[in-house]
């Protein structure tokens, strides 16, 4: 007779199903994080674990919460005959029976590592059991799968852990496998992820590259996806993600390290600049003493080298959550630089910008570096190809824009806890003409360059400030007296004569008490 596959598992399970036990947690171990469907360990959900057994108690005896793990024939025999306990016991559906096992014996279990680690510390000692379903190590790789999911359903989740076990089937045409993780996610969330890997493609891969660094993937939010995949800041955004994978590349300095990787010491890395910060250097080296940085990696002497990698690192320490949330900053910035372009243009914004290059004023073989931005900017010239020049000015468009994209955008920075609310440094007046004058003095050009740059930040204001201080519907106003009494106020401002200006170089870094970590 022939089986459909639900139903060929289903056999599978009830003739490799040993009964259930209580079992000392002492004994029970964990799959590798990088077996497709499992989970790596949340110190925060734990957390809350152990919150909810304080409140309500720990219920073992419910089936939901029973965990299923492998046990060989021979050491189950050994554990009976150590028990004394008949086999069939551990079928009946009584109250689970306590199963002894050696001290050295390990059951693998398929899921279930956040109930054990917060069971370990709630329980007291000596009543530290967990009712364990017992499948023998016959059971094939398909029917591990199903047992994985069905006994993790109690509990959703993570998106990075969907990503990461959906990509494992795709990637190896296990189409079933694929189908069922992809139903996990929202709909929104499973569109964007088809978006990310069937037309974004480039986008994808190098989301894919970071796959075998398991301690990534934790803070992943798919529901940021959206807004991202709509920048058309693709370059930019691979850049980012291979810099993720080039920095924890260097500090590991080995490719079989990488998944060993945790997500407690991720979230304890990241934003750390321990070259420039002596206050990250001192608490990096206390972490790793301590060793909750890479518990998995147990030699001392790779964990020295680690610790030297860190310390001499040339850079903030990336990962996927600061990527999530710098793109919320590059969002504002390309927000700016869109104002250089028609409100329908093909490609990437940085194709869409370096297209419109002209080499307007340029001198062959030279590009201009923006060294000043007081009254007049400032250039230096250094020698470079055109495409240098090109990629140069493109570069200083960004610093233009992640230097005011507040006023050019009305959106404000982020409020720090327990300071005063940002405030905007200026006016979009003053700056929009200012954009469109930096981007012809590096050699664009193009209609919408050409109307912000001619564009008088004077006139705006004093014309801004009219209509507000004088409305039309209040007071008499014709078009010529109105651009009278704004060119006497510009001629006001022009009697103004600026200060000396003072240059400083920006603190990277605070070793303050107070900063926040």
């Amino acid at each position: 007779m022939a089986y459909s596959s639900q139903e060929s598992s289903l056999h599978e399970r009830k003739a490799h199903f040993r009964g259930s036990a209580l079992i000392n947690i002492k004994h029970l171990t964990f799959e590798d994080d990088r077996v497709p469907g499992t989970r790596p360990l949340d110190e925060k959900h734990v957390a809350w674990l152990v919150q909810v057994f304080e409140l309500e108690g720990c219920d073992r005896s419910e089936e939901d919460h029973h965990i299923p793990a492998i046990v060989s024939k021979t050491t189950l025999s050994d554990a009976l005959k150590r028990s004394s306990i008949p086999e069939d016991t551990l079928l009946k559906h009584d109250e689970p029976s306590r199963l002894r096992f050696d001290d050295k014996v390990r059951l693998t279990c398929l899921c279930g590592r956040h109930r054990i680690a917060a069971a370990d510390e709630f329980l007291l000692p000596g009543d530290k059991l967990w009712v364990i379903d017992l499948f023998d190590d016959g059971i094939s790789e398909s029917t591990l799968s199903y047992l994985r999911e069905k006994y993790s359903n109690t509990r959703n989740f993570r998106d990075g852990d969907i990503y990461r076990t959906l990509r494992h089937y795709q990637k190896n045409n296990m189409k079933a496998g694929a189908c069922k993780w992809l139903t996990k996610l929202s709909p929104s969330k499973r569109r964007d992820f088809k978006q990310l890997h069937e037309k974004a493609g480039p986008l994808g891969e190098a989301f894919d590259e970071l796959l075998p660094i398991i301690g990534l993937w934790s803070s992943v939010q798919l529901g940021a996806m959206h807004r991202i995949l709509t920048l058309r800041c693709t370059e930019e955004l691979i850049e980012y993600l291979t810099h993720i994978r080039v920095v924890w590349g260097s500090i590991l300095d080995n490719a079989e390290l990488l998944p060993l990787v945790d997500s407690n010491t991720v979230s304890l890395l990241q934003t750390k600049f321990p070259k420039h910060s002596p206050q990250d250097g001192m608490l990096i080296k206390q972490l790793m003493d301590n060793r909750e940085l890479f518990p998995a990696i147990t030699e001392e002497t790779i964990r020295t080298r680690i610790l030297n990698r860190l310390l001499s690192l040339n850079c903030m320490v990336p990962s996927l959550y600061t990527f999530f949330e710098d793109t919320i900053y590059i969002e504002a910035c390309a927000q700016v630089l869109r104002g250089l372009l028609p409100k329908k243009y093909k490609g990437t914004m940085r194709v869409a910008i370096m297209r419109r290059y002209k080499g307007i004023g340029q001198e062959e073989g030279k590009a201009k570096v923006q060294i000043s931005e007081d009254v007049h900017d400032e250039f230096v010239e250094t020698l470079a190809s055109e495409l240098e020049c090109i990629k140069s000015g493109y570069y200083q468009l960004w610093l233009f824009a992640m230097r005011h994209w507040p006023e050019l955008t009305g959106i404000l920075p982020r409020k720090d806890p327990g300071a005063p609310k940002p405030k905007s440094g200026g006016s979009a007046e003053k700056w929009w003409p200012r954009l469109g004058l930096l981007a012809h003095q590096l050699g664009f050009d193009s209609p919408e360059i050409t109307r912000l740059r001619v564009q008088s930040p004077d006139w705006m204001i004093a014309d801004s400030f009219l209509h507000r201080a004088r409305p039309r519907d209040i007071y008499q106003l014709d078009g010529e007296a109105h651009n009278r009494v704004v060119q006497g106020i510009c001629n006001l401002i022009k009697l103004i004569e600026p200060k000396e200006a003072h240059r400083s170089l920006p603190k990277l870094t605070s070793d303050a008490n107070e900063a926040p970590p």
